[in-house]
């Protein structure tokens, strides 16, 4: 355990000159006291000159008592003497250390006397500028033109505000110019610690301290900082250029592919529909037919996830009913549930708002894509989905969808990367067919609606993904006015 050291006002006494001043006052004041006891009243009368008979005993009490009175005298002089000797000692140790703690933190100190501008420096201040303190003259002016031009005219209103009392502290940042010509970063602090009656200010003391490699490294960062914000938003302009050139080339790209696409589509399907054709005909249209399929919407999803990258897609919200959309997606895949020998499930955990505001279409086509792939990766047991509002704040209702499935399941590497794009598991790739862009779309759109998705598998254990959205609700009367006016529209066109 260290030790600490406590300092005192007797921690830097020289006691030998202690000695010196008390042992001579004490012997003198040892024979002063000893005086009245030792010498016979009738010695002192006849020492003066005087008759010993005619001294009353009440003149030798009088004369002991003075004597004894001198002695006590000399005792409170001698303390007097010893205390300033005392005092005297601990000021100046306490200057040799407070000196020895200036020069070791290289801070030197300065004294202004504000009514005749007379400043004075010590050896640090000198120093730091280069000179000798004898070399530089003892007037405010003096050094007043040693701040730089551009700094001047602030260091002097600092200066003045300060000894007008408009600031506690006087605090300055300025270059000076050093013995050899080169200007250099100072910091100046200091206080007013003497004023008169009127408020007047007398006696200014402050330190100054060598900043300048400090600021050089400051003013160093600042320009690398603005170099490097200036060589982001470059970048920035280039990459934002390089994404609306690669849309431009995809929306063009995809255009372009879709048109030819669509008329093989076409054809194949007349061909397909064609009596005359034989079975094996017929089996090769339905191959062109498919092909085609897959590539429009391996195009749709390249634009879709470019359109995303760009921050280009919006949410198109519209009033719908949830029971709808649940009811959709039951009936899109119950035929191949049935088909598959799946069993296949769409459960309400609560009670779900009747009328939501949000974007229906993208919300479908999280589900249709992530029940498409627990059917594409299970060939028995069961999928289930369900749906549950999970937080209502004001208007907002915070859904939750679970999807659960029997099938093939993920390692936990392919469950890392499941929602990057362009990945696909060695399982994925082994099953189907597509540019690993699902999931990812996907994705990106439950964070469009205030949402998440986790998910969580094991191989031949099945999977569960789970993603939130945040959907609004309204009232009924104004959604029921909204439905009847679209009812009523659709019934007369």
């Amino acid at each position: 355990m260290p030790i600490r050291r406590t300092f005192n006002i007797y921690s830097d006494l020289d006691w030998k000159r202690v000695a010196w001043i008390v042992i001579p006052y004490s012997a003198v004041i040892l024979v002063a006291v000893s005086i009245p006891f030792l010498i016979h009243i009738d010695s002192v009368a006849i020492f003066f000159g005087l008759d010993p008979a005619q001294i009353s005993d009440t003149i030798e009490i009088d004369v002991r008592f003075a004597m004894v009175l001198l002695g006590v005298l000399a005792i409170a002089f001698m303390m007097s003497r010893v205390m300033r000797a005392i005092v005297s000692m601990s000021i100046t140790g306490l200057r040799s250390r407070m000196q020895l703690t200036l020069e070791g933190a290289e801070i030197g100190v300065w004294e202004c006397h504000i009514p005749s501008n007379a400043l004075v420096i010590d050896d640090a201040c000198a120093a730091m500028l280069g000179h000798d303190r004898r070399e530089i003259g003892s007037h405010v002016d003096d050094y007043e033109m040693l701040v730089h031009p551009d700094e001047r005219e602030g260091v002097v209103a600092n200066f003045l505000n300060h000894i007008a009392d408009d600031t506690e502290m006087l605090e300055s940042v300025h270059r000076m110019r050093c013995k050899s010509g080169q200007y250099r970063w100072f910091m100046c602090r200091g206080r007013v610690i003497e004023r008169t009656k009127n408020g007047e200010p007398v006696h200014l003391v402050g330190t100054m301290i060598d900043i300048h490699d400090r600021v050089e490294n400051e003013i160093a960062l600042a320009e690398l900082r603005d170099e490097l914000e200036l060589r982001v938003e470059e970048r920035t302009r280039e990459l934002e250029h390089a994404n609306a050139a690669k849309s431009e080339f995809l929306a063009n790209m995809s255009h372009d592919l879709r048109t030819p696409l669509t008329v093989i589509n076409g054809i194949a399907q007349l061909w397909e529909m064609d009596e005359s054709i034989t079975d094996k005909q017929r089996e090769h249209a339905k191959t062109v037919q498919r092909s085609g399929d897959h590539l429009l919407n391996m195009i749709n999803d390249v634009l879709q996830m470019s359109q995303l990258e760009a921050g280009r897609t919006t949410l198109n919200d519209e009033f719908f009913e949830i029971e709808e959309q649940l009811e959709f997606i039951e009936q899109l895949f119950r035929s191949k549930a049935d088909a598959e020998e799946i069993d296949f499930v769409v459960c309400r955990e609560n009670e779900l708002p009747e009328f939501l505001l949000g974007d229906a279409g993208k919300l479908r086509q999280i589900l249709i894509n992530f029940l498409g792939n627990a059917f594409k990766f299970t060939s028995e047991g069961k999928i289930a989905l369900s749906v549950a509002c999970v937080k209502i704040e004001g208007s907002s209702c915070l859904f939750r969808f679970t999807i659960t499935d029997t099938g093939v399941g993920m390692t936990a590497e392919d469950l890392a990367t499941a929602f990057e794009p362009f990945t696909r598991s060695e399982t994925t790739r082994k099953k189907v067919e597509g540019a690993g862009l699902g999931l990812a779309i996907c994705k990106r759109f439950v964070e469009l609606m205030d949402g998440e998705v986790t998910a969580e598998s094991a191989p031949g254990e099945g999977t569960t993904i789970t993603f939130t959205v945040r959907l609004e609700t309204s009232d009924l009367g104004v959604q029921s006015e909204v439905f009847g006016l679209t009812s009523h529209i659709k019934s007369e066109s």
